[in-house]
Formats: structure tokens, sequence, C-alpha cells
């Protein structure tokens, strides 16, 4: 089994062929609707997708592989949300997230000060809905304490 979140779901069914599961898990009942339409579109039909909250994730099995997208950064404990997930990994199985990281985007775009001052702008109004716009450390830091191994990050 594999899982993905939103459109990462038909890509994984790519991935893993026919004889691969994918669920695709999000709170968002629009967002399914779409990622259900583009999984139609693709005549997958080893997707299925659950609405609920990661942090109430009622599903059953081990999965090969966690895919998510900007999801951590919202949530209130994304390190408890990270063991949650760990638990659902079979042994060898891959976890992959996609989480932002501005600091390496202010360090390369400091010579442009209106790309800056919009960035800042984003970054603040994540910062009001207190998700976090950095999170590699956090990601890094909670894998490790998970018992992975130091994994790869790249900006």
């Amino acid at each position: 089994m594999s899982w993905g979140s939103r459109a990462s779901s038909t890509v994984c069914c790519r991935v893993f062929g026919e004889t691969g599961h994918v669920v695709g898990v999000d709170r968002d009942a629009i967002a399914l609707a779409k990622a259900r339409s583009w999984a139609g579109a693709a005549r997958a039909t080893n997707v299925r997708f659950v609405e609920t909250d990661l942090t109430d994730l009622q599903i059953d099995g081990k999965f090969d592989a966690i895919v998510e997208r900007f999801i951590l950064m919202f949530l209130p404990d994304p390190i408890a949300t990270l063991r949650l997930l760990a638990r659902r990994l079979h042994p060898g199985g891959v976890m992959v997230f996609q989480e932002p990281s501005w600091n390496g985007f202010f360090s390369q775009t400091q010579h442009l000060p209106l790309r800056t001052a919009c960035a800042e702008l984003l970054c603040e109004a994540f910062r009001r809905t207190r998700a976090r716009p950095n999170m590699e450390l956090t990601l890094f830091r909670g894998l490790i304490e998970n018992g992975f191994e130091a994994p790869q990050l790249r900006v």
C-alpha cells in the first residue's frame, strides 16, 4: 500500500502501477472532489480517498510510502503527526515530505527588494494563522527523534 495526498494520489497510482493501492487523505472535501476527478480521468481504480484530519486518522494497515505536501506546517503539533504517520509505515518504507523553507529563498533573493517584501508578507500571513513557514529543522529533528536515519533535505 502507499499513501498520497491530494493530487499526489494520481501520481502515486502511476508510480505503484495497477497492483499497488493509494489512499489520498485530506480534510477538505473540495480538494478531495478534485482529486477524485483527476483519478477518474487517469482511470486509476486503485485509489481511494478519505476525508479526515491527519491528527484523527482512522485507517487500517501499513504503507510502503507516505507522501505529504504542505500539511505539517499547519498542524499544532507536527511532530506528533509525524510520529502517528511513522507507525503506519512498513519496515523499510519511505516517507516523503514537501514543506516550506523560506530561509533559503530569502538568502537567494536579498538583491530583489520587491520579491523579498512580497515573501515577507506571505510568511507573516502564515505566522498569523500559526502556520510555520520554515519547517526544515522541525522536520529534520522530528524524523531523527522518531528513529529515522538523517533525512535528505533539498531546497
